[in-house]
């Protein structure tokens, strides 16, 4: 009989998607709330105890203090595509096990390692296929996974990390999108004392998927002259680290990135070239 302004419940390991389509099937989508988000707020009001019944009360009052708003469900085509980068994800970090101990094996393991290491690069190959075939199933997936590819240094495989993993793009600024990528640093400052600053958290995938782009975007002679290059160039004419720099350029990245979903265009029609190329004139 109740009738909750607010459903909020943690995040388990995906065993909460089942309840969390079928409210939204009713149009009472929740909040899917972060356990160690949930964790610290119970500290900060000195509920140190953790049971059931402690951890929904908790929930209840984040919920009522909070006010959160529920993020939209992903339709069943982009759980797919998660549910597939997921997948690769993880043989990928397979075969970067059993690369490493091929490396270092002894002859009487190494025929095993070797038809391992095959196998995964097979079905690597085999979730890459799927990808690209559910992502073609969609035209508007198809648009958005091609106007990314524009990006010098992002192909297909990147784009489609970038428009599954960061629905945000288009719509969030980039301050914002570089606190939920994880590249904004962190500030650890007391009184007169300036702590180093450094970045942490975020969304891993999207994050490494940045750096390799940016990395390929920065260091390869066919981006030569390139927007991100000159960037990265001046960040460490002025002395910047070779890291500090390349995780200046994935924020900027994530701006032009926003902007050129928000704005319909593609890399080379984006406005900031054309005012590039006619202060290279002035």
């Amino acid at each position: 009989a109740a009738d909750p302004a607010w459903i909020v419940l943690e995040a388990s390991g995906a065993m909460e998607v089942g309840v969390v389509v079928a409210l939204d099937a009713v149009g009472r989508t929740p909040v899917i709330l972060n356990p160690r988000v949930s964790r610290r707020f119970a500290q900060s009001h000195g509920r140190l105890a953790k049971t059931d019944r402690v951890d929904a009360a908790m929930l209840a009052q984040f919920g009522w203090e909070r006010q959160p708003v529920p993020r939209p469900l992903p339709s069943d085509l982009a759980r797919d595509l998660t549910a597939l980068l997921r997948v690769r994800d993880d043989l990928v970090g397979q075969r970067t096990q059993t690369r490493n101990r091929l490396a270092v094996a002894r002859p009487v393991v190494r025929s095993v390692l070797e038809g391992q290491q095959a196998a995964l690069q097979t079905a690597i190959a085999t979730v890459e296929q799927e990808l690209a075939a559910v992502v073609a199933r969609d035209p508007g997936w198809t648009a958005l996974v091609t106007q990314l590819q524009t990006v010098p240094g992002i192909g297909a495989l990147t784009a489609t990390i970038l428009a599954v993993e960061l629905p945000e793009l288009g719509t969030a600024t980039t301050k914002q999108l570089a606190a939920l990528v994880g590249v904004a640093p962190v500030a650890r400052d007391s009184g007169q004392t300036r702590g180093r600053r450094a970045i942490q958290g975020g969304r891993r995938t999207v994050r490494k998927a940045l750096y390799q782009a940016v990395f390929n975007a920065v260091c390869n002679r066919w981006c030569r002259g390139s927007l991100l290059q000159r960037h990265y160039a001046q960040l460490r004419d002025r002395g910047k680290p070779m890291k500090v720099a390349l995780v200046a350029c994935m924020r900027r990245l994530l701006g032009l990135l926003t902007a050129m979903v928000r704005t319909g265009c593609t890399w080379d029609q984006l406005d900031v070239h054309q005012r590039a190329d006619r202060a290279a004139v002035a």
